[in-house]
């Protein structure tokens, strides 16, 4: 990997937890600048289509992602996965059969928090916290 690692990666990687970010966490830790609340509805299901669109399109060396049900967290996680390529789904689970479907089902569950500005989820969804915005920033500048 360079330099050129997309920002959804870093944070898939790097951000420290068990299994990788939420769907939501994901979107607002990309966010310039992180957790910034989206300006419409309609902007926020733009930019959820088109981070799955990137995270499918964009090729990581020897890494991919895999969209997963996490128990702890209660939600849909996305997960590095070694050795891989791309994006990954349960089809089955999310009855999604390609990035489209995938983003009206994800829109489905988490438009209201994104919509929001509630990226984080502990219990309830809620906005990022100092620390997991530290810790966030802490991800996107790494490089690998």
């Amino acid at each position: 990997m360079t330099e050129t690692t997309p920002d959804w990666f870093r944070i898939v990687r790097h951000y420290p937890n068990q299994i990788g970010p939420t769907v939501p966490f994901l979107l607002g830790a990309i966010r310039d600048p992180v957790g910034e609340v989206p300006t419409s509805r309609a902007s926020a299901q733009v930019e959820l289509r088109d981070l799955l669109g990137r995270m499918y399109d964009e090729i990581v060396p020897d890494y991919g992602v895999n969209i997963q049900w996490c128990e702890t967290t209660d939600a849909f996680v996305v997960a590095p996965i070694w050795p891989g390529r791309s994006l990954t789904w349960q089809q089955h689970t999310l009855n999604a059969h390609n990035v489209d479907t995938l983003a009206a089902e994800l829109w489905k569950l988490y438009g209201d928090p994104i919509t929001d500005g509630e990226y984080s989820k502990n219990g309830n969804w809620h906005r990022f916290t100092s620390t997991e915005v530290t810790k966030i920033r802490a991800a996107l500048a790494r490089v690998l």
